[in-house]
């Protein structure tokens, strides 16, 4: 799931961020974001990216990846079908799922 926001501190730049399963979003990801520089992730840093979502989830938590893309002045918005590609990955998130960790927990 993508939404469009503007950049207000970059000339007010529109930007999808998406976020979605890891296994499916991390596919669309040829960039990764390291503080403030943008770079094609090597090996290792998509090991850690796949660890981290690993980690979250033994721990019971619900994941999603979050990234996004600058969007070309003559790029459409409305069209979904090319918002989530060339994506820069930005992190993981993950949701606390009680249900999961009572499972676990018996």
């Amino acid at each position: 799931m993508s939404t469009i926001e503007r950049d207000h501190e970059h000339g007010g730049e529109r930007i999808p961020i998406t976020k979605g399963a890891p296994a499916v979003l991390m596919q669309h990801c040829n960039r990764i974001r390291i503080g403030m520089d943008v770079v094609p992730p090597d090996e290792v840093q998509r090991a850690h990216a796949h660890a981290d979502v690993e980690r979250l989830s033994d721990e019971a938590s619900r994941t999603l990846v979050v990234a996004y893309r600058p969007l070309g002045a003559d790029e459409d918005p409305k069209a979904s079908e090319t918002l989530e590609r060339d994506l820069i990955f930005v992190g993981t998130v993950g949701i606390i799922d009680r249900r999961a960790r009572k499972r676990r927990s018996r």
